[in-house]
């Protein structure tokens, strides 16, 4: 026998930190350190669980403020599994951020879901982490250097203008 289906569209505006889920998400968060310096890589893992599709889950979007580079994520570990006739399902993402700038910074993570349960968009923050950023032993480093050209260095740019000749 055929099935019908009613299929609704997702509600208007969602949430700035929304990525894609459906479903019913627990999010949990972790730092590595609390205290590093500008020579320190910051590491955040972040675990989302629960009972959607976990192929249309994507990395939730992390923005440190402009003190702070922060790295494409890296998917660390999946994992589906059925329970009592319903998929469940888990991944962690690992995320890499450089301190640019010394400071205290106060950093909250999100990730927003659409609920199936109360058909509308729910936002899951972290606990806010104080993280106290100290100048470290090396000069401020650029983190898009552009090598100066009078250098003699093993690698040089490609040239972009030539000249070609017939070869005689």
């Amino acid at each position: 026998p055929s099935l019908q289906l009613d299929v609704k569209p997702l509600p208007a505006n969602p949430p700035k930190s929304f990525t894609g889920a459906v479903g019913f998400y627990t999010f949990n968060s972790t730092i590595d350190k609390r205290r590093i310096t500008t020579d320190d890589a910051l590491e955040i893992r972040v675990v989302i669980a629960g009972n959607g599709d976990v192929k249309r889950v994507e990395a939730p979007n992390i923005d440190l403020g402009a003190a702070f580079d922060v790295y494409e994520p890296k998917l660390i570990d999946e994992q589906m599994r059925e329970v009592d006739g319903e998929m469940r399902s888990r991944r962690t993402y690992e995320y890499l951020a450089l301190p640019k700038v010394a400071g205290v910074y106060e950093v909250q993570l999100e990730f927003a879901y659409f609920n199936t349960t109360i058909a509308d968009y729910d936002i899951i923050q972290s606990e806010p982490y104080t993280i106290t950023v100290a100048q470290g032993n090396n000069a401020p480093v650029d983190r898009n250097p552009i090598p100066d050209l009078e250098e003699d260095n093993d690698i040089h740019y490609i040239k972009s203008v030539t000249t070609l000749a017939p070869k005689s």
